[in-house]
């Protein structure tokens, strides 16, 4: 994966998934159910690529301990935005509540102007991208603003 800087571009997004599926699998998720976590890169592949672990607990390969499907937890995790793409920012903002996702940074390294990234998800209301840069992060955190 070091070639073409994939460790980055493939690897980051790979490990975040990882980590939210071990997190569900092993049932970290279900035995702390008031447990908070982010999940940096707008959760990696996995909010995107859900249908296919929901098909395998379907066909009884895994999942089987788990107390709804797969994507069903996906709504337990709270997620930044440094993912780079406004338009799939709108779609994470379709598979998990608005209220999960908060602006990232990644800073030094991820978007110049996070903020203005978060405003061009066209497809996102202004009240919504206003919480996105504050207030979920603000809630997630115990932070009154």
């Amino acid at each position: 994966m070091r070639a073409h800087y994939q460790m980055i571009t493939v690897g980051q997004p790979l490990e975040e998934a990882m980590a939210q599926g071990s997190l569900v699998y092993d049932g970290v998720m279900d035995d702390f159910p008031k447990l908070k976590v982010a999940i940096a890169h707008g959760g990696g592949y996995l909010p995107f690529y859900t249908g296919r672990h929901d098909y395998v607990q379907r066909m009884g390969h895994t999942g089987g301990q788990l107390k709804g499907s797969f994507s069903s937890y996906l709504k337990r995790f709270n997620y930044e935005t440094v993912f780079f793409n406004p338009d799939m920012l709108e779609y994470l903002a379709k598979k998990v509540p608005t209220k999960n996702i908060m602006m990232g940074t990644d800073y030094p390294f991820g978007e110049k102007n996070p903020v203005k990234f978060v405003r061009s998800a066209k497809n996102i209301s202004n009240a919504v991208q206003d919480a996105i840069v504050g207030a979920n992060a603000a809630k997630f955190l115990g932070i009154k603003i």
